[in-house]
């Protein structure tokens, strides 16, 4: 199972009987661990929401071998509907939606990040390669190290998240950087440039309305956020 599974689930599989194994979040990486192994039953799960006026985007997949399953939905007065445009190998993640409807969307599997709107998905950032590369350059030539979710700044900016890769990117006036995260794992940096400050498995990120970028760095069991460009740690230890 990856990390985004409920830390009810070891202790499940332990009560059944099994052996838990946390293993890297990806449909491909999943799939490749369960024939390595020769376990019974692998899976991930994922659960990630963004809001534009009056509606909910929510995407909620629980993936056993099933891609068919891999789509965006919406929830609009009550009523869940399917939202065109997302092909059976796109398996999304963390999204978040313009003001105009927008919506961007991560794929961690393909190293991807998209754009679908008015029924169009379309690569937006990420060439599909699984790397750290492209800074400075368009954003569609970078690769990218599993996004797992994204944001929206208020200038329209896009923040890109990446799992694997321990960094937070910016999409800005065509190019793509790196604004947080050295590409290793570690903990250290805080009262420093967040650039210089490593990162270990992120998983979420929020905009806090003072303008501070605040994330969810998973295998640190913290919350860090960067404000002026200057990373710090918000919550836990």
């Amino acid at each position: 199972y990856d990390v985004k599974s409920t830390h009810n689930l070891k202790p499940w599989i332990e009560q059944h009987r099994g052996v838990p194994l946390l293993w890297k979040t990806g449909h491909s990486f999943i799939k490749a661990k369960l024939k390595e192994t020769g376990a019974l039953l692998a899976g991930e799960m994922t659960a990630r929401m963004g809001r534009d006026p009056g509606e909910v985007y929510r995407e909620i997949t629980a993936k056993l071998g099933d891609p068919a399953n891999a789509r965006i939905r919406r929830v609009s007065h009550g009523i869940i509907t399917s939202l065109p445009g997302t092909p059976p190998q796109f398996h999304p993640a963390g999204l978040t939606a313009a003001p105009d409807g927008t919506i961007f969307v991560a794929d961690p599997s393909g190293n991807q990040v998209f754009r679908l709107a008015s029924g169009h998905l379309t690569p937006f950032v990420g060439s599909g390669q699984l790397g750290s590369s492209g800074d400075g350059g368009p954003p569609l030539l970078a690769a990218l190290g599993m996004p797992i979710d994204v944001a929206l700044t208020p200038s329209g900016d896009l923040l890109v998240l990446e799992f694997l890769g321990s960094r937070l990117r910016l999409i800005s006036a065509g190019q793509i950087s790196t604004i947080a995260g050295t590409g290793n794992w570690g903990s250290t940096g805080d009262g420093g440039p967040a650039i210089k400050a490593p990162l270990h498995y992120p998983t979420s990120l929020v905009l806090r309305p003072s303008g501070e970028i605040c994330i969810a760095d998973g295998y640190n069991s913290r919350i860090r956020c960067i404000s002026a460009g200057i990373m710090s740690t918000f919550a836990g230890s």
